[in-house]
């Protein structure tokens, strides 16, 4: 959850507003169907602007972003050039 909160400094000090968040996946398991096991699931920065949103996430080497893209955790500015860049083109369309 660090890199994630180090994500949304950055992207706060461009004025997007940021949301780190966690779900508790329950499963009850009635039969032995393969699910994944019960407990908190991936931590997510969900980003919001005035022209749309997107979800980050990481595994503790690269932040991957709803867009599908992908960029190495030590690249903070890369990603929030990405965010802004991507959710202005998204305004033109």
């Amino acid at each position: 959850m660090t890199l994630l909160a180090e994500l949304q400094i950055a992207l706060e000090a461009t004025g997007a507003r940021c949301v780190l968040a966690r779900r508790h996946r329950p499963i009850l398991r009635a039969t032995d169907a393969p699910c994944k096991p019960s407990g908190p699931t991936d931590p997510q920065l969900h980003v919001f602007t005035e022209a749309s949103t997107c979800v980050a996430t990481t595994d503790g080497s690269k932040f991957r972003l709803s867009s599908g893209k992908t960029f190495a955790v030590t690249a903070l500015a890369a990603v929030t050039a990405a965010v802004r860049g991507s959710q202005r083109v998204r305004t033109r369309a």
